[in-house]
């Protein structure tokens, strides 16, 4: 891992994901972490000893995800595919900063793109790879799942599709907390928050709190079931 990663990765580990900690409960049945990248929400839930039976990851970049194999728990199911609103296979758009790996492009005339650029000396992408997706609903069973539970979706753009392949869940209230990345309005093409606020207020979730990532310039936002 890059210095550029490790830094960024640590301040997610050590600083974004522990504002995070008061706002959910001490114990949880169930994680499901989409974009998992090197367990990063693990090892803090880990450290600030909350509680969980099952943490279930999904990491469809290859590295990430055998990083994530190293992790000694037999708490954790760990998969390596993406997940989507169908099943489907589509070119990972790999980036230098391993966190910003998308299944989507960025629009170039942004900040976030500026700065990863600078950050990245110029050119910020490698290779892209192929992975497979999936719905949420196809992997995550409703039966497998109990309250309470924590969905944190950080796709890069994808986070919309994340929620619809999930329908089935949210439509049986299988999901109690909803920890998720937005961007500003056309970060990527078509790209509208909105819509995310939307799908989440229109299921009864209710913004607990809003987390801004330093630097990069967007914030993880915490949904609760307003039951």
């Amino acid at each position: 891992m890059t210095l550029i990663n490790k830094i960024f990765s640590f301040l997610l580990e050590n600083y974004q994901n522990k504002k995070l900690v008061k706002f959910i409960p001490n114990n949880i049945h169930t994680v499901i972490d989409v974009g998992a990248h090197e367990g990063e929400l693990y090892k803090t839930l880990t450290k600030k000893n909350i509680k969980f039976r099952k943490f279930i990851m999904f990491e469809p970049f290859k590295e990430s995800y055998n990083s994530l194999l190293k992790l000694n728990d037999d708490r954790l199911v760990i998969h390596n595919v993406g997940l989507s609103d169908l099943d489907e296979t589509l070119k990972l758009n790999v980036n230098k900063i391993k966190l910003t790996n998308s299944f989507t492009t960025q629009n170039s005339d942004t900040l976030n793109f500026k700065i990863k650029n600078l950050l990245a000396k110029k050119n910020q992408f490698l290779d892209p790879q192929v992975a497979n997706l999936n719905r949420l609903d196809n992997v995550v069973k409703l039966d497998s799942v109990n309250s309470p539970t924590l969905l944190k979706i950080d796709t890069e753009g994808f986070e919309l599709k994340v929620l619809h392949g999930g329908s089935k869940l949210f439509e049986n209230e299988k999901i109690d907390y909803v920890l998720v990345e937005v961007h500003k309005p056309n970060t990527y093409p078509k790209y509208e928050p909105s819509k995310i606020y939307d799908y989440l207020e229109n299921h009864n979730f209710k913004i607990v709190k809003k987390f801004k990532f330093p630097l990069i310039g967007f914030s993880d936002v915490l949904f609760r079931l307003d039951r």
